[in-house]
């Protein structure tokens, strides 16, 4: 399988990609791990809400209304994981796909869908330590939705100190999105046969790209929380 070879031998799954760049069975393995951790992180999430300042103004009926709705929709959300990888992964391949004919060379699209949808099982495996932090502390210890990446960058700050934007960009960093971009970046090298520096170029900036997006949207999502 792609997803788990690309972890100890990606030279050898460079290869195998550009002659093979099918990767239903290593969506489908992806998917269930996904599916399994979020369901595993169901009762941080309740934590974390129950915790939230803005349920301390709410009456104990309404309190029961939240909880009541929230054990509704905490299923569905699981469930979309698979869903939120496929789109992740065809974003993530599509800018990848423009900044390879900005430079004038040519590549399969599936050929770098292939590749982003088998490495982001580097990203899991961040999520896998995340959980097992959780686990190992007792979930009690997560207060807001800011300590839910225990292994990044944002540990060595606080969000008073930096921002909530800041933060959130930070919380993204870690050994993993580092590993991930790498991978990423020596397989756009090879696939397309193009230097390793025009690959980094097109990799940083598609992630950065990505990235910016994901941090605006969590920090939006975050204001209206507190001022709902």
């Amino acid at each position: 399988m792609k997803s788990l070879k690309v972890l100890y031998n990606p030279q050898n799954v460079y290869e195998e990609i550009s002659v093979n760049n099918s990767w239903g069975l290593d969506y489908i393995f992806l998917s269930l791990l996904l599916v399994s951790i979020a369901i595993l992180m169901i009762p941080i999430n309740e934590q974390i809400l129950q915790n939230h300042e803005i349920m301390k103004s709410f009456s104990s009926v309404q309190i029961d209304m939240i909880n009541s709705m929230q054990k509704k929709i905490k299923y569905l959300a699981t469930i979309s994981e698979p869903i939120s990888l496929l789109i992740r992964s065809l974003c993530f391949s599509s800018l990848l796909y423009i900044g390879v004919l900005l430079f004038k060379y040519k590549v399969k699209f599936g050929e770098l869908f292939c590749l982003v949808v088998i490495s982001y099982s580097i990203v899991i495996l961040s999520k896998v330590v995340n959980l097992i932090i959780f686990y190992f502390k007792g979930y009690e210890s997560v207060v807001s939705m800011f300590d839910v990446n225990p292994i990044s960058l944002s540990t060595f700050f606080s969000v008073n100190g930096i921002g909530v934007p800041l933060y959130n960009f930070f919380s993204v960093i870690n050994v993993f999105q580092v590993w991930f971009i790498i991978i990423i970046i020596y397989g756009v090298a090879n696939i397309v046969k193009i230097t390793k520096k025009k690959a980094s170029i097109i990799v940083i900036s598609s992630w950065i790209i990505i990235t910016l997006f994901n941090v605006f949207r969590a920090t939006t999502s975050y204001d209206l929380m507190q001022h709902s």
